[in-house]
């Protein structure tokens, strides 16, 4: 197999030279907007049943690589960062204090200086333990990689996540993560196939983990299509928190049975202290990580993600969006997932402060934390949560009485005209007027005073809220693109887009063309779509230990031996008059046909929904059986839809949905269907579908598709799979009562 350092030769920016120093290098980023936001036909790519290939026009001379022939590896950042911002605040967290049972309501951070410390210590620790208890686990052959196993993460965010995946970095040792919404029979499957001998995780997790290990029989039968025998191979527990011999005694003696070692965290820095081990640094094309994906059907898929796949991530960020100055974030979204973790080095390479929430996973409580930072300069979160923040705005801004309430709202429509209708820029000294006058005052009051810009990804997000949003907060707003095998975003719009649809041109780091699906209708010759396919130094090339899967989802360049183009499964069009911006439509696989002979491009129908029906659902599953002529659905409503409900029957459904809403909605009211139908009908009507496109009888419900039902990902993607299994009476039903009518009210 050819490899990436031949198919893709280290290239950074012209920009860049030898002689530039690292410093020098970072500040000139981002590249102007001129330079990224267009892509150009590459000549004589086009084939049949193909579109032509894109590149960015700022990688006319090879695909961008690092932002610096010195950074090559993920640990050539930290190091960096390390050394010149030793002292800034790096990982901050809210203490808890069990004396009164309350957590600090300010933010503790460790600067770089000490995380640099800590990750030595724990790496230190660990290899001690290794050549005490399992020599075996080290490797003999004088080789570059050090190390023979896999470490595995299992834990929500935290710092000591952080600095577990940097001490991977340090000691070429790589990883992969478990999460909760994953389920016990997939997490067997990832620590079998691995055979990850260490995991670090909280304590919560530990019991699980032993069920895992003891009772991994029940299993076995579940994957007979696995030629490798599947069993835990698991030596060392590290609990993250701290372990006391009395109360923690059966943790102790259960692990024991198994076989398994327990300690603390705290307990491998002291032994890592004393027992100092050097670094072992990585090379580019070294396993980074094996990022599971949780996937909507079947058994998880194991990304292979190199270190050249991660800094040509970071370096696609670099190019396209700028580092604020005094950056905070939190770090909220999942870092079992690559959009966070890609995120955390951007904002590492930056010397960015990285604040955790005080109760992980629980996302009421996130507002509260960003309150408590008062300094947030950017948010990277995916569509449900912009939603979520959408609807408390406006909530809040309804709740204001008088005039007041009438003039803070008018303001926000009146700046939304200004930026999208009329085209006066956010720099403008009108819109800067309001800002200082009206909306600072708005983003304060959510602790979001420093807010620079947004960044959106894993799904489509309505246009319409990302216009409010860009008004009410006076920030910008990128919308990204991309899959955990692209290692997240290989393309992004531009922040300050007037018509905020597109993901923006294929970025620097990667080449891109459509393939036509006929079937569908979607093809380059007839209407400029297709499915999108992605090549490059910053896109995955196998699953790990899955060759099946791996040709199933890669195809081999016709000219380059080596090659391989990345079938993403999402359709989209390229609009050609903008700078072949990408918009995505559809997905390949989620359609089906109608008893009429009529396809379904399921997606772009669930979509067309989302986004013209943002105020009143949450969440939309929708079905067609092959036997019927029409479409059913799930539909997931949102309490903060109050506005046009209130006038069914006279009966004020406003009061709230536990009460008489509430009541109706449980009991499938005929009638109180009948009217949300016909409302999310013809909310829909500028969408363009068609008439059997469009749902004809559904059952609402009040957050019917949840994580913990597996209806969701943890990226809050719907698992069409198991929607259908869980709502399978509901469809039932729903087709037994037939369309209902609803040609009139």
């Amino acid at each position: 197999m050819a490899s990436s350092e031949n198919i893709y030769p280290v290239c950074y920016p012209d920009i860049i030279t030898e002689h530039t120093s690292i410093e020098e290098a970072l500040q000139s980023f981002p590249l102007p907007t001129k330079q990224i936001n267009r892509s150009y036909h590459v000549e004589n790519s086009k084939k049949t049943g193909y579109s032509p290939v894109f590149r960015n026009i700022s990688a006319k001379h090879g695909l961008i690589t690092t932002m610096h022939p010195d950074l090559t590896t993920v640990y050539d950042i930290f190091q960096f960062t390390a050394k010149s911002s030793a002292k800034s605040p790096f990982l901050g967290r809210r203490i808890f204090h069990p004396s009164t049972n309350e957590f600090d309501d300010f933010y503790t951070y460790d600067d770089f200086e000490t995380v640099q410390h800590q990750r030595d210590h724990l790496g230190s620790g660990i290899l001690s333990i290794i050549e005490q208890k399992f020599p075996e686990l080290l490797s003999n052959d004088n080789s570059h990689d050090g190390n023979k196993f896999v470490l595995s993460i299992f834990a929500s965010n935290c710092p000591e996540w952080i600095i577990t995946d940097l001490m991977c970095h340090a000691y070429s040792i790589p990883n992969t993560t478990l999460y909760d919404t994953l389920g016990p029979k997939s997490s067997f499957y990832i620590l079998s196939l691995t055979q990850s001998p260490i995991i670090i995780l909280t304590k919560d997790k530990i019991l699980k983990i032993c069920e895992l290990v003891s009772n991994y029989d029940q299993f076995k039968d579940d994957f007979k299509d696995i030629k490798q025998t599947l069993k835990i191979n698991l030596k060392l527990m590290i609990s993250i928190d701290d372990l006391d011999p009395e109360t923690d005694q059966n943790l102790f003696q259960l692990t024991k049975s198994l076989n398994v070692s327990l300690c603390s965290f705290n307990e491998i820095l002291s032994i890592g202290e004393s027992n100092p081990h050097p670094n072992v640094p990585p090379n580019a094309n070294d396993l980074f990580t094996i990022s599971f994906t949780s996937g909507t059907t079947g058994t998880p898929k194991g990304v292979e993600l190199t270190h050249a796949n991660f800094m040509t991530a970071v370096s696609f960020l670099y190019c396209h969006v700028d580092v604020p100055k005094n950056a905070h974030s939190l770090c909220f979204l999942p870092l079992a997932h690559v959009l966070e973790r890609y995120k955390v080095v951007y904002e590492i390479s930056a010397g960015a402060a990285l604040a955790f929430p005080h109760i992980p996973g629980k996302v009421q409580t996130y507002i509260d934390d960003i309150k408590i930072m008062g300094n947030s300069t950017h948010l990277c979160a995916v569509p449900r949560l912009y939603n979520r923040i959408e609807s408390g705005l406006k909530q809040n801004l309804k709740s204001i009485p008088g005039f007041k309430g009438y003039l803070i709202r008018y303001i926000v429509g009146f700046k939304q005209r200004l930026l999208f209708n009329y085209h006066v820029s956010e720099s403008a000294w009108l819109n800067q007027l309001l800002n200082k006058f009206f909306i600072n005052k708005i983003k304060s009051k959510i602790g979001f005073k420093d807010l620079n810009f947004l960044i959106s990804g894993s799904a489509p997000l309505n246009e319409k809220s990302i216009k409010y949003l860009r008004a009410a907060l006076a920030c910008r707003f990128f919308i990204g693109y991309g899959s955990t095998e692209t290692f997240a975003a290989i393309a992004i719009s531009d922040s300050l887009d007037i018509k905020p649809d597109n993901c923006g041109p294929v970025g620097v780091t990667a080449e891109l063309k459509l393939k036509d699906v006929p079937e569908l209708n979607y093809t380059w010759d007839l209407n400029k779509s297709g499915e999108i396919l992605v090549s490059g130094p910053q896109i995955s090339n196998h699953y790990y230990k899955d060759d099946k899967k791996t040709a199933e989802s890669f195809e081999e360049d016709e000219l380059v031996p080596g090659k391989k183009w990345f079938k993403t499964g999402d359709i989209a069009k390229i609009d050609e008059k903008h700078g072949n911006k990408i918009i995505i439509i559809d997905r390949v696989k989620n359609f089906f046909k109608l008893s009429q002979g009529e396809y379904i491009a399921v997606e772009k129908v669930e979509n067309s929904y989302s986004t013209y029906c943002a105020n009143l659902i949450d969440h939309i599953f929708i079905y067609g059986d092959s036997y019927q002529s029409y479409l059913v659905g799930i539909v997931g409503i949102t309490s903060a839809y109050d506005e046009n409900i209130e006038g069914f029957n006279n009966e004020g459904f406003n009061k709230s949905l536990e009460t008489l809403l509430g009541k109706k909605l449980k009991n499938n009211d005929l009638s109180l269907r009948r009217f949300l139908i016909l409302e999310m009908n013809q909310l829909i009507s500028p969408s363009g579908l068609f008439g059997f496109e469009k749902i004809k009888n559904c059952y609402f419900k009040v957050s019917p598709m949840t994580i913990d039902n597996d209806c969701l990902t943890p990226t809050l993607k719907i698992k069409r799979f198991s929607c259908k299994k869980e709502f399978k009476g509901d469809i039932e039903r729903l087709y037994k009562e037939g369309a209902l009518n609803l040609r009139k009210y």
